[in-house]
Protein backbone atom coordinates (compact mmCIF):
# COMPACT_ATOMS: atom_id res chain seq x y z
CA UNK A 1 0.00 0.00 0.00
CA UNK A 2 1.27 3.48 -0.86
CA UNK A 3 2.32 5.59 2.13
CA UNK A 4 -0.19 8.17 0.89
CA UNK A 5 -3.01 5.64 1.32
CA UNK A 6 -2.00 4.48 4.81
CA UNK A 7 -4.87 5.00 7.25
CA UNK A 8 -4.51 6.83 10.55
CA UNK A 9 -6.75 6.34 13.58
CA UNK A 10 -8.94 9.02 15.08
CA UNK A 11 -7.25 8.87 18.49
CA UNK A 12 -3.83 9.31 16.93
CA UNK A 13 -5.11 12.30 14.99
CA UNK A 14 -6.40 13.91 18.17
CA UNK A 15 -3.11 13.10 19.90
CA UNK A 16 -1.32 15.17 17.26
CA UNK A 17 -4.03 17.77 16.72
CA UNK A 18 -4.82 18.74 20.32
CA UNK A 19 -1.33 19.97 21.30
CA UNK A 20 -0.98 21.56 17.86
CA UNK A 21 -4.21 23.53 18.40
CA UNK A 22 -3.11 24.50 21.92
CA UNK A 23 0.20 25.82 20.59
CA UNK A 24 -1.58 27.86 17.91
CA UNK A 25 -4.02 29.38 20.40
CA UNK A 26 -1.28 30.20 22.92
CA UNK A 27 0.95 31.81 20.30
CA UNK A 28 -1.97 33.80 18.89
CA UNK A 29 -2.80 35.21 22.33
CA UNK A 30 0.81 36.02 23.24
CA UNK A 31 1.40 37.88 19.96
CA UNK A 32 -1.81 39.85 20.45
CA UNK A 33 -0.68 40.97 23.88
CA UNK A 34 2.88 41.67 22.71
CA UNK A 35 1.87 44.06 19.92
CA UNK A 36 -0.89 45.79 21.88
CA UNK A 37 -0.37 49.54 21.98
CA UNK A 38 1.85 49.70 18.92
CA UNK A 39 1.17 52.01 16.02
CA UNK A 40 -1.60 50.38 14.06
CA UNK A 41 -2.61 50.15 10.44
CA UNK A 42 -6.12 51.08 9.37
CA UNK A 43 -7.57 48.57 6.90
CA UNK A 44 -10.95 50.25 6.64
CA UNK A 45 -12.48 50.46 3.15
CA UNK A 46 -15.89 51.71 1.93
CA UNK A 47 -16.96 48.05 1.78
CA UNK A 48 -16.96 47.93 5.56
CA UNK A 49 -19.74 50.52 5.70
CA UNK A 50 -21.86 48.28 3.47
CA UNK A 51 -21.60 45.23 5.75
CA UNK A 52 -24.60 44.86 8.08
CA UNK A 53 -24.14 44.27 11.81
CA UNK A 54 -25.73 40.89 12.52
CA UNK A 55 -24.73 39.71 16.01
CA UNK A 56 -26.65 36.44 15.54
CA UNK A 57 -24.08 35.32 12.97
CA UNK A 58 -21.74 34.72 15.92
CA UNK A 59 -23.13 31.16 15.75
CA UNK A 60 -21.18 30.78 12.49
CA UNK A 61 -18.01 32.15 14.08
CA UNK A 62 -16.31 30.14 16.85
CA UNK A 63 -18.74 27.14 16.76
CA UNK A 64 -18.05 26.56 13.06
CA UNK A 65 -14.31 27.06 13.69
CA UNK A 66 -14.37 24.26 16.25
CA UNK A 67 -16.39 21.98 13.96
CA UNK A 68 -14.04 22.53 11.01
CA UNK A 69 -10.99 21.61 13.06
CA UNK A 70 -12.65 18.48 14.40
CA UNK A 71 -13.30 17.40 10.82
CA UNK A 72 -9.53 16.99 10.43
CA UNK A 73 -9.69 14.11 12.88
CA UNK A 74 -13.09 12.76 11.88
CA UNK A 75 -13.11 13.10 8.08
CA UNK A 76 -9.51 12.71 6.87
CA UNK A 77 -8.81 8.97 6.76
CA UNK A 78 -5.29 8.94 5.32
CA UNK A 79 -2.06 9.67 7.18
CA UNK A 80 -0.40 11.66 4.40
CA UNK A 81 -3.39 13.97 3.91
CA UNK A 82 -3.76 14.47 7.66
CA UNK A 83 -0.18 15.61 8.17
CA UNK A 84 -0.23 17.71 5.02
CA UNK A 85 -3.31 19.45 6.38
CA UNK A 86 -1.58 20.15 9.69
CA UNK A 87 1.35 21.47 7.68
CA UNK A 88 -0.97 23.75 5.69
CA UNK A 89 -2.50 25.10 8.89
CA UNK A 90 0.99 25.68 10.27
CA UNK A 91 2.07 27.56 7.14
CA UNK A 92 -1.06 29.72 7.25
CA UNK A 93 -0.56 30.48 10.92
CA UNK A 94 3.08 31.49 10.49
CA UNK A 95 2.11 33.89 7.69
CA UNK A 96 -0.63 35.37 9.90
CA UNK A 97 1.74 35.78 12.85
CA UNK A 98 4.31 37.62 10.75
CA UNK A 99 1.58 39.96 9.55
CA UNK A 100 0.25 40.50 13.09
CA UNK A 101 3.70 41.70 14.15
CA UNK A 102 4.51 43.70 11.00
CA UNK A 103 1.02 45.14 10.41
CA UNK A 104 -0.75 45.37 13.77
CA UNK A 105 -4.38 46.41 13.53
CA UNK A 106 -7.46 46.55 15.73
CA UNK A 107 -11.06 46.67 14.57
CA UNK A 108 -13.23 49.23 16.43
CA UNK A 109 -15.70 46.71 17.81
CA UNK A 110 -19.13 48.24 18.45
CA UNK A 111 -21.35 47.52 21.42
CA UNK A 112 -23.78 44.63 21.22
CA UNK A 113 -27.26 45.98 20.35
CA UNK A 114 -29.81 45.64 23.13
CA UNK A 115 -32.20 44.04 20.63
CA UNK A 116 -29.85 41.04 20.19
CA UNK A 117 -31.24 37.68 21.34
CA UNK A 118 -29.83 36.90 24.82
CA UNK A 119 -28.14 33.67 23.69
CA UNK A 120 -26.41 35.39 20.78
CA UNK A 121 -25.46 38.35 22.96
CA UNK A 122 -23.96 36.08 25.62
CA UNK A 123 -21.96 34.06 23.12
CA UNK A 124 -20.68 37.20 21.38
CA UNK A 125 -19.75 38.77 24.71
CA UNK A 126 -17.94 35.59 25.75
CA UNK A 127 -15.94 35.43 22.52
CA UNK A 128 -14.96 39.08 22.89
CA UNK A 129 -13.84 38.43 26.48
CA UNK A 130 -11.42 35.64 25.52
CA UNK A 131 -10.20 36.94 22.15
CA UNK A 132 -7.51 39.57 21.74
CA UNK A 133 -8.88 42.75 20.10
CA UNK A 134 -6.02 43.03 17.61
CA UNK A 135 -4.47 40.40 15.30
CA UNK A 136 -6.94 41.30 12.59
CA UNK A 137 -4.96 41.22 9.32
CA UNK A 138 -5.25 38.69 7.86
CA UNK A 139 -8.00 36.86 9.70
CA UNK A 140 -6.36 33.76 11.12
CA UNK A 141 -9.82 32.24 11.68
CA UNK A 142 -10.47 32.42 7.94
CA UNK A 143 -6.95 31.44 6.89
CA UNK A 144 -6.76 28.38 9.13
CA UNK A 145 -10.36 27.35 8.44
CA UNK A 146 -9.85 27.33 4.67
CA UNK A 147 -6.47 25.59 4.92
CA UNK A 148 -8.19 22.93 7.03
CA UNK A 149 -11.30 22.68 4.84
CA UNK A 150 -9.27 22.35 1.65
CA UNK A 151 -7.22 19.60 3.28
CA UNK A 152 -10.41 17.74 4.19
CA UNK A 153 -11.73 18.22 0.66
CA UNK A 154 -8.52 16.81 -0.80
CA UNK A 155 -9.01 13.50 1.02
CA UNK A 156 -12.77 13.32 1.52
CA UNK A 157 -14.88 15.19 -1.02
CA UNK A 158 -18.23 14.78 0.75
CA UNK A 159 -17.09 16.12 4.11
CA UNK A 160 -14.78 18.54 2.34
CA UNK A 161 -17.78 20.30 0.81
CA UNK A 162 -19.31 20.57 4.29
CA UNK A 163 -16.07 22.01 5.65
CA UNK A 164 -15.79 24.54 2.82
CA UNK A 165 -19.39 25.71 3.34
CA UNK A 166 -18.72 26.12 7.07
CA UNK A 167 -15.50 28.04 6.31
CA UNK A 168 -17.36 30.33 3.91
CA UNK A 169 -20.04 31.04 6.53
CA UNK A 170 -17.32 31.73 9.08
CA UNK A 171 -15.62 34.16 6.68
CA UNK A 172 -18.88 36.09 6.37
CA UNK A 173 -19.50 36.05 10.12
CA UNK A 174 -16.21 37.70 11.06
CA UNK A 175 -17.34 40.86 9.27
CA UNK A 176 -21.07 40.71 10.13
CA UNK A 177 -20.19 40.44 13.85
CA UNK A 178 -17.95 43.47 13.36
CA UNK A 179 -14.74 41.78 14.47
CA UNK A 180 -12.81 42.25 11.23
CA UNK A 181 -12.45 44.46 8.19
CA UNK A 182 -13.55 43.04 4.85
CA UNK A 183 -9.95 43.00 3.65
CA UNK A 184 -9.05 40.78 6.64
CA UNK A 185 -11.43 38.09 5.37
CA UNK A 186 -10.20 38.35 1.78
CA UNK A 187 -6.56 38.17 2.85
CA UNK A 188 -7.34 35.23 5.15
CA UNK A 189 -8.87 33.32 2.25
CA UNK A 190 -5.81 33.99 0.10
CA UNK A 191 -3.43 32.88 2.86
CA UNK A 192 -5.44 29.72 3.52
CA UNK A 193 -5.43 28.71 -0.13
CA UNK A 194 -1.72 29.50 -0.56
CA UNK A 195 -0.84 27.44 2.51
CA UNK A 196 -2.94 24.52 1.28
CA UNK A 197 -1.37 24.66 -2.18
CA UNK A 198 2.14 24.72 -0.75
CA UNK A 199 1.49 21.82 1.63
CA UNK A 200 -0.22 19.65 -0.98
CA UNK A 201 1.78 20.70 -4.07
CA UNK A 202 3.58 17.33 -4.31
CA UNK A 203 0.61 15.14 -3.34
CA UNK A 204 -0.69 14.48 -6.86
CA UNK A 205 2.80 13.89 -8.27
CA UNK A 206 3.59 11.51 -5.44
CA UNK A 207 0.38 9.58 -6.04
CA UNK A 208 1.09 9.40 -9.76
CA UNK A 209 4.57 8.01 -9.09
CA UNK A 210 3.10 5.40 -6.75
CA UNK A 211 0.68 4.28 -9.46
CA UNK A 212 3.47 4.02 -12.00
CA UNK A 213 5.62 2.01 -9.61
CA UNK A 214 2.84 -0.44 -8.85
CA UNK A 215 2.08 -0.87 -12.53
CA UNK A 216 -1.58 0.06 -12.08
CA UNK A 217 -3.36 1.55 -15.09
Amino acid sequence: MSSMQTKIGVLEKYAWGAPFAAAVLTTYTLIGKAVAGRTEFDFFTPLDDLVPYWPWTVWCYTPFYVIIFNLIALAIPHRDAFFRTLRAIGYAFVICCVSFVALPSTYPIPAIPVSTHPWSAELLAFIRSIDVPNNTFPSSHVALSFACALGVFHDNKRWGVVALVLAACLAVSIVTTKHHYVVDAIAGLAVGYAAYWFAFRTAHNGRDRAVETSGSP
